[in-house]
């Protein structure tokens, strides 16, 4: 496709800077290489790209929490396919103004919660600073004086009509957004390639490794084997993907409050083998919320005592707690005067025209010209949204006047900017390109030195309404990835201004000391120990489940009265095992029990229905994703997507659980060919070994209670629910009879389905666990001693009573199933009780015991 086809849209609207054309109406040479490649896309409506898109960000489980109360809870991360592109003499520009920004909020984050002495000189108003919630009292003089305090520092920039670039807003509580940076960049760059390359894009890598260099650097004044953490709110929080993500890339382990304790003025991470001493803490969350003792009484996602180990000097805390204060928009009023004064020099990058209507010359500037401006809220937390005047109505503007008027100090304005415009894809199906309003998040970290490194990129917002002079994420648009370019090799000929180098241009990381090589000790919290041995025993359940409906779907079509009664036997079983609601498969067998697979993919309310346990899994994982790799994710992502349709017709319930099966497996090949053994594994895959014992003898304990006529009917079908038809064909080349069942089942050592062979997995496992207390090693060892004592013989002696022997096996199998519960307990007990919260749905306690 031409290029005049590809921009017949596109135009230079008046009053706005035009990413991609020139004044003359000529593509800007930075811009060159991606229109291209663009044109190509465009001759199939970008459908094949666009895709493609979509496709990646369902493989990374890419979302966000929206508080959507119309399309549900978690969000798709939505991204559009064109990015922004910034030359690299330009970006040399902006990256300096911001760390130059970062290093000035610095300093003024030591003055006021040390000395204080811009406030007593008036360079900022007190009342703007100390009369906002942002401030926290018990943090004065408790910044440290050998460290940075701002670690991260972010800001939204907007270029402006004229083409000059100023910041809108400032965030200096956490990492927010950087994570994204970097899977926006790992999800466009592949389908952009030829683009990607003949734009000599700058890499984001080292700013990650300098963010990961600088936290190791502290930690290690501290301690010869420092531990450094990331601290999230937890699953429920918007960014909680990106905070698992950042923790996977970072090497850090990914904690939450209840996995952090405070004992002796020290902070500790509760591991599966113990208490560790933290020394550093990445946090992802609100500084108010870090201490519900002395920050905020009514957080529940602090750690009680956390200011107290800071206090002491015993904790470094990037961002430094009480760094929010710095995200008012009332201080950027005073920021050029701040500059000059604290480093001798000018701002580099003006912010946003301002006003604080506290100040009374601002107050009476903003009544007189208040239909020009954005009227926001002057302090963090505050529930006032942040407004266009003039799109409001006159009831509306009156009403905001007298609010302003009545509390001026709450309030502050900045002028309304007509934001440049980027490229982007018209709308669906479309062929050509349009352009719309945008902002970039760019982002600085702090290196050992005190200096601050700023990412070649970051992430754009782009607003699909040109009418939109106020930006958010949860405006109706999409986020961008952006290329710092260098069309023109020239621009490599050195970085400066605070940008951090290409890994290719230098090593930042120190050299791997040989002690670190060695390594082999990754800890592992009580609370991820916990979700990864329950998701190896809903994932287990799953296959189980999956198993039980596969084979009632392919009698169910059958009209034979043998394969009649094999569907209520089948049915019956899974009523037992809480998979299926109780149905009416007894006088209509296919109708009822068509209808009860569907739902039970589905719909079903039984507690261990397959829409369950696949939940169940689902909701375990998202809980450790930082631990697992981007194509076990996406198995267990498409088993949710999967259990959420409902199939109409036998051959599509068929199918469905096909698919399922497949999942599952992948699964199962996921855990044992692709993870790490540490302990996590470890209590994964005893998860995974638990299940396999219960589900076999919950299968054979019904089985051998069943009367004589009925066993004979299900014998096949004990063996396909346990999986070991092909290892019974194998071995015997004959229809199955009740005695080469029940061993095959039972008793054979080397059926990896077998009752013996996961008790003999267990008793090995147990070795490694050390339980101290309970029962579970006794009952595996009595277990083991009983299934290798059992004479088969009984089955053949003369006048045998089969009843009876088959009595003495339901024992052997409510045994193992005691077993199960048993070491489900103790293992929670002495690993999982740290966690504060567990997993107890299958736990059944032992009568007399006290629950501890």
């Amino acid at each position: 496709m031409r290029q005049d086809a590809l921009l017949n849209q596109y135009l230079n609207h008046a009053g706005h800077y035009n990413e991609l054309l020139d004044q003359h109406g000529a593509v800007r040479p930075h811009w060159v290489p991606l229109v291209r490649q663009l044109e190509g896309f465009a001759e199939n409506s970008f459908q094949e790209p666009i895709d493609l898109v979509a496709e990646r960000l369902r493989s990374f489980g890419l979302s966000y929490n929206a508080y959507s109360e119309v399309e549900g809870l978690y969000q798709p991360w939505r991204l559009s396919l064109v990015p922004v592109a910034i030359e690299q003499d330009e970006w040399a520009t902006i990256a300096g103004a911001i760390a130059q920004r970062a290093k000035l909020l610095d300093y003024v984050l030591s003055d006021i919660y040390g000395e204080q002495q811009l406030l007593s000189n008036s360079d900022i108003p007190a009342a703007l600073v100390l009369g906002q919630k942002g401030y926290l009292w018990p943090c004065q003089y408790l910044l440290p004086s050998h460290a940075p305090k701002l670690h991260l520092y972010a800001a939204d920039i907007a270029r402006c009509a004229d083409g000059r670039w100023k910041l809108i807003a400032d965030y200096t509580q956490d990492c927010r957004g950087a994570g994204f940076a970097l899977q926006n960049r790992q999800i466009v760059a592949p389908i952009l390639a030829e683009a990607f390359s003949a734009s000599h894009v700058r890499h984001q890598t080292a700013f990650y490794e300098t963010l990961q260099q600088t936290l190791k650097h502290y930690a290690a004044n501290r301690a010869d084997n420092p531990i450094v953490v990331l601290l999230s709110p937890g699953p429920e929080h918007d960014l909680y993907f990106e905070h698992a993500y950042l923790s996977s890339q970072l090497g850090f382990p990914l904690v939450e409050s209840a996995d952090l304790t405070v004992r002796d003025d020290f902070l500790y991470m509760k591991t599966l083998r113990g208490l560790r001493k933290v020394h550093v803490v990445l946090r992802c969350m609100n500084d108010r919320e870090c201490d519900p003792m002395e920050l905020d009484a009514g957080s529940m996602l602090g750690v009680p005592g956390l200011v107290h180990v800071i206090r002491q000097g015993n904790l470094i805390m990037a961002n430094a707690l009480g760094s929010g204060v710095l995200e008012s928009p009332g201080l950027q009023a005073y920021l050029p005067g701040l500059c000059s004064k604290l480093l001798g020099e000018p701002l580099k990058m003006s912010s946003v025209q301002t006003w604080w209507c506290g100040d009374a010359g601002s107050l009476d500037y903003v009544l007189a010209h208040l239909n020009d401006l954005v009227i926001k809220p002057a302090f963090t937390g505050m529930t006032q949204d942040t407004v266009l005047v003039r799109a409001l109505s006159q009831k509306e503007q009156q009403s905001l006047r007298q609010s302003i008027e009545a509390q001026p100090q709450a309030y502050v304005a900045h002028e309304a900017l007509d934001l440049a415009l980027t490229p982007d894809i018209a709308e669906a199906g479309s062929v050509s390109l349009d352009a719309y309003p945008y902002l970039v998040r760019v982002f600085a970290v702090a290196r050992p030195d005190g200096s601050y490194a700023v990412m070649p990129g970051g992430i754009a917002h782009v607003g699909y309404d040109r009418s939109q002079t106020l930006l958010s994420r949860r405006n109706q648009g999409a986020s961008k990835d952006v290329w710092v370019t260098q069309v023109s090799l020239s621009a490599k000929k050195g970085l400066s201004n605070g940008e951090g180098p290409d890994p290719a241009d230098a090593q930042i990381a120190s050299d791997l000391s040989l002690e670190d090589l060695l390594a082999s000790h990754v800890d592992v919290s009580a609370r991820v120990g916990d979700n990864l041995f329950w998701m190896g025993r809903y994932g287990a359940r799953c296959e189980h489940v999956v198993r039980c409906l596969q084979l009632l779907a392919g009698l169910v079509g059958n009209d034979t009265q043998i394969d009649q009664q094999k569907v209520a036997l089948v049915h019956k079983l899974c009523e037992q095992m809480f998979i299926m609601q109780a149905g009416p498969t007894a006088h209509h067998p296919m109708h009822g029990a068509l209808e009860l697979l569907r739902a039970a993919i589905s719909q079903s309310d039984a507690v261990e229905s397959l829409v369950n346990n696949v939940y169940r899994l689902y909701f375990c994982g998202w809980n450790v994703k930082e631990r697992l790799s981007q194509d076990n994710w996406l198995v267990i992502s498409k088993m949710r997507n999967s259990v959420a349709v409902m199939p109409r017709s036998l051959p599509a319930v068929q199918s469905h659980l096909d698919n399922l099966a497949l999942m599952c497996a992948s699964l199962g090949g996921f855990v044992h060919e692709q993870m790490t053994r540490d302990d996590g594994w470890s209590f994964l895959e005893l998860g995974r070994v638990v299940e396999r014992l219960r589900h076999a003898g919950q299968v054979m304990a019904y089985f051998l209670q069943l009367p004589s006529a009925e066993q004979k009917i299900f014998e096949g079908s004990a063996l396909r629910l346990l999986n070991s038809v092909v290892t019974y064909r194998a071995r015997y080349r004959r229809e199955p009879e009740l005695l080469s069942v029940i061993y095959i089942t039972l008793f054979d050592p080397t059926n990896p389905h077998s009752l013996k062979y996961q008790c003999e997995k267990i008793r090995s496992r147990l070795n490694d666990f050390e339980l101290s207390g309970g029962q579970s090693v006794v009952l595996s060892d009595t277990l083991g001693e009983q299934l290798q004592s059992f004479d088969l013989g009984q089955f053949v002696a003369p006048q045998v009573n089969h009843r009876l022997v088959c009595e003495r096996l339901v024992g052997l199998c409510e045994l193992a199933q005691k077993l199960v519960d048993t070491l489900t307990r103790d293992i929670s007990r002495q690993y999982f009780l740290l966690a504060d919260h567990y997993h107890d749905n299958d736990v059944v306690d032992v009568p007399g015991e006290e629950a501890s």
